[in-house]
């Protein structure tokens, strides 16, 4: 592949290329920050939501009471009520339709298209049935499922709006929000028996995790799965945060009736999960009633016939008895938590399951909402303390009594922070805090793959530098997913990025745009690209998502690659032009493969192809050819530029007669045309491949602007 002589260019933007490149030209003029800018100055409020049963001393509900008979109370500073409702669904139970038809519709799938009207829901109870199948063995979902099919049988008021949930070996919403018998019935049969039943042990703490040993194992080999434990644990918890998130829009107070058979967090590892699953909950005014489906156990002593005897003296001093009573009471302690934090409660050692419902029922007939802006500001994730207080004796009043405050990015430990990327990464939601573009384009790589290389650009203006002596520093995360047609990763990548520059290199910076290049091996395909941005001194996140359409290369004789437009180079000597990765190792894929690299030098794609009169336009493309006879190609190429229509500047014509070196079937041609004398406007470069032999035309074009 020759490259001729290179000019060069005029550069002013940062360019992030795996490793951390830039380049600048040292007589170029930027502008520089202009001292007495302008800040905004942003005061975060969040309306915390309260909901407050009253009832009288015989547990009878009170009605009837005002704003101003209620107190409330934040670290026992007091706070002023904002908002403030009173739902009553006795109202409901007297005067709805067995079905109601008109209501508008909630698709958990798309929470962000939930109605915001508050009005189309009032006096009604949502409720959300979550089946925990990774946590129930077969017995225990039958137990559930059959408890389920009761309620709505026999208990299903009018007022009740409900949605079946699952969680085997991934999330699914069996059903949205509904009274219809019929439609929950169904959702109930989609329940498979067995369906992750494998998982309802993983998790558990028995009594070799805690030192002593309820079986004996001496001569078996014994995984160590507390990791695996770990992981499980909270996948299972934050299975519930979805559900919360997914009914954060939905108006008014929601409940959550978990059947399970106990989960168990292993020591401090899961406490983070734990944590951000009673905020979401909280955030979203949910209360999870926790059923523990194993009903009223008795534990042998020992354990029961699923196990080995015991060894060693154990059994003999009571030790393992007390371990194995600690093991059950330790999978029912967690769902107590998140139960008792979000102003839910707990069903253990009964096996009456049906009494939930009741519990809920009794709980929601009628309560009071009040909301209030928190006085304080601190952004300190630290858990804040609420008492509500009455004007009137001998009440009773029940709501949560706290919730996590929100947390700046800087507080964040690196769960947190790569919680919040897995979140972004997964969610439908954009985030917009850093505006970016994507372009792609795409080269053959082999008979049957096709190299796919990324650029992503955003303005250095959007990411505040921190300044460390003397230099300025910054650092982001980057994460790309492609998807297929079923949803399923086909190929991802992460990188995390690191930027110190000097005090000129900074102001200079500040006036262009940072650039980052990487690049995907795909199969020719429909998928769906996904990128994420992340600055890791604020937390800023920027996403964007578009359709990928891979072309499959070789039905025709001649085909050609994306063309390429650029007006940068740089060098890569010394540097890695594209970063390797194992999930790169497709069959038939060279170590070194990158069209963009010719002679230590990198063409750097513009994604948005606006240049200036006194750039120089590089142009790089690759022919195909199918030959199945060995010979050298006899093609030809001509580049023309359009402007308005019509024909601006002929570039000539090119022969192609030999294929690259190493390549029996690849052409590369790169151009370079000096911008000077084209005038401002959009134009169109447009070239035409010509196999004269076969008579075959190929023409393809792509526009660009000159400021």
């Amino acid at each position: 592949m020759k490259f001729q002589t290179i000019q060069r260019a005029t550069l002013s933007v940062l360019v992030l290329s795996g490793l951390f490149r830039f380049s600048a030209d040292s007589q170029e003029t930027l502008n520089t920050e202009k001292e007495g800018s302008l800040y905004t100055l942003r005061v975060y409020e969040e309306l915390v939501l309260v909901d407050v049963v009253v009832t009288d001393k015989k547990g009878n509900p009170i009605r009837n009471l005002q704003k101003t008979d209620f107190q409330i109370f934040e670290d026992n500073k007091p706070q002023s009520i904002s908002t403030f409702d009173f739902e009553d669904l006795t109202l409901v139970l007297t005067s709805a339709p067995v079905v109601q038809t008109d209501l508008p519709k909630i698709d958990l799938s798309k929470p962000e298209a939930t109605p915001k009207t508050k009005e189309s829901f009032r006096n009604h109870r949502f409720m959300v049935l979550f089946i925990d199948q990774s946590s129930m063995p077969i017995e225990d979902l039958i137990q559930a499922q059959k408890t389920v099919q009761e309620f709505i049988d026999t208990q299903l008021t009018p007022a009740d709006l409900v949605a079946v949930v699952s969680n085997g070996t991934t999330l699914k919403v069996l059903q949205d929000f509904t009274n219809d018998r019929e439609a929950l019935k169904k959702a109930a049969a989609k329940l498979y028996l067995g369906d992750a039943a494998s998982l309802a042990e993983a998790g558990s703490v028995d009594a070799e995790t805690s030192g002593t040993s309820s079986e004996d194992t001496s001569d078996s080999y014994t995984a160590d799965d507390s990791q695996f434990n770990v992981f499980n644990t909270d996948r299972k918890l934050a299975s519930i945060e979805s559900v919360a998130k997914m009914v954060r829009a939905v108006p008014g107070k929601k409940f959550l009736v978990h059947f399970s058979s106990g989960i168990s967090t292993t020591g401090t590892e899961n406490q983070s999960q734990l944590k951000a699953t009673v905020d979401a909950l909280n955030r979203s005014n949910v209360s999870l009633y926790a059923v523990d489906v194993r009903g009223l156990v008795a534990l042998p002593p020992g354990g029961d016939a699923t196990k080995g005897s015991a060894g060693g003296n154990a059994n003999y001093s009571g030790r393992a008895i007390r371990d194995q009573a600690s093991s059950f009471n330790d999978s029912q302690e967690t769902l107590a938590t998140l139960a008792l934090d979000t102003g839910g409660k707990p069903l253990f050692d009964d096996n009456n399951l049906g009494k939930v419902f009741q519990t809920v029922r009794e709980d929601s007939s009628s309560y009071y909402l009040l909301g209030y802006h928190s006085a304080s500001l601190k952004k300190d994730g630290k858990y804040r303390r609420i008492k509500v207080a009455l004007n009137f004796p001998g009440t009773q009043l029940k709501y949560r009594e706290g919730y996590f405050a929100p947390k700046s990015f800087e507080l964040y430990s690196r769960s947190d922070r790569e919680r919040q990327l897995e979140e972004a990464i997964n969610t439908e939601s954009p985030f917009s805090d850093i505006p970016f573009l994507v372009s792609t384009n795409f080269f053959r790589a082999s008979p049957t793959v096709v190299f796919v290389p990324v650029a992503l650009r955003f303005p250095a203006s959007a990411i505040p530098f921190r300044r460390q002596g003397e230099t300025n520093q910054a650092a982001f995360d980057f994460i790309g997913q492609v998807r297929n047609s079923k949803g399923k990763i086909e190929n991802a990548l992460r990188d995390t990025i690191r930027l110190k520059l000097d005090q000129q290199t900074s102001r200079k910076a500040l006036a262009g745009e940072i650039q980052y290049n990487s690049a995907f091996f795909l199969k020719p395909g429909e998928y769906r690209l996904k990128f994420l941005v992340r600055e890791n001194q604020t937390g800023k996140l920027g996403t964007f998502e578009q359709p990928l359409s891979v072309p499959e290369y070789g039905k025709g004789s001649v085909s050609m690659s994306s063309i390429i437009l650029s007006g940068r180079l740089l060098s890569a000597q010394g540097d890695r032009a594209v970063q390797r990765r194992s999930f790169w190792n497709l069959p038939g894929m060279m170590e070194d493969f990158d069209p963009l690299v010719v002679e230590n030098h990198r063409i750097v794609p513009s994604i948005a192809r606006v240049f200036s009169p006194n750039d120089t336009l590089f142009i790089l493309f690759q022919i195909y050819e199918q030959s199945s006879s060995g010979r050298q190609p006899d093609l030809s190429a001509s580049l023309a530029f359009q402007r308005q229509g019509r024909l601006f500047r002929n570039a000539g014509t090119v022969p192609l007669t030999s294929f690259d070196e190493h390549s029996s079937d690849s052409i590369t041609r790169y151009f370079q045309v000096p911008l000077a004398g084209f005038p401002a406007g959009e134009h169109r470069l447009e070239i035409l491949v010509q196999d004269p032999i076969k008579g075959e035309v190929l023409r393809k074009s792509i526009n660009f602007f000159v400021q």
